[in-house]
């Protein structure tokens, strides 16, 4: 029978042109879909920050530093699969 191995991996990611009205509780929610989120934070881009009436809103632009950490499980032996 296969021993199962789990590996955990942290990775950090960048996201950019986040829609304006999305705030950064939705998108956290959204990220811990994928993994454990360790660390999150959402800025502005000054550029569009100050498109703050209702017609403008669409122009407005956030971009997002997080860490997500992710659990991998594979089964057998992870040397058998060396040369493939």
């Amino acid at each position: 029978m296969p021993s199962t191995h789990i590996e955990r991996y942290i990775r950090s990611i960048f996201v950019q042109n986040i829609p304006g009205g999305i705030i950064d509780d939705l998108f956290r929610q959204m990220l811990g879909q994928f993994g454990a989120l360790i660390h999150f934070h959402m800025f502005s881009d000054p550029n569009t920050a100050n498109n703050t009436n209702e017609q403008n809103i669409q122009t407005q632009r956030s971009y997002a530093f997080a860490e997500v950490s992710f659990l991998f499980i594979t089964r057998g032996s992870r040397d058998a699969s060396n040369g493939i």
